[in-house]
């Protein structure tokens, strides 16, 4: 990651760092053919859990 991602990265809310990441962890499963029903789901509940431990974070 350049300095300038880093940067990008670290200014991001809570709530867009959580899309970014989530984004990023399905492009990966994508790429390597492992992306399925269970992984999307797996993605889902992360997000959830993050929300219900974190509500704060995630308002609108």
């Amino acid at each position: 990651m350049t300095n300038a991602e880093k940067e990008f990265y670290y200014n991001l809310s809570p709530r867009d760092a959580l899309a970014h990441d989530i984004k990023d962890a399905r492009r990966i499963y994508m790429e390597d053919g492992l992306y399925n029903s269970e992984i999307r789901q797996g993605l889902k509940n992360e997000v959830k859990m993050n929300k219900e431990i974190y509500p704060e974070l995630f308002e609108k």
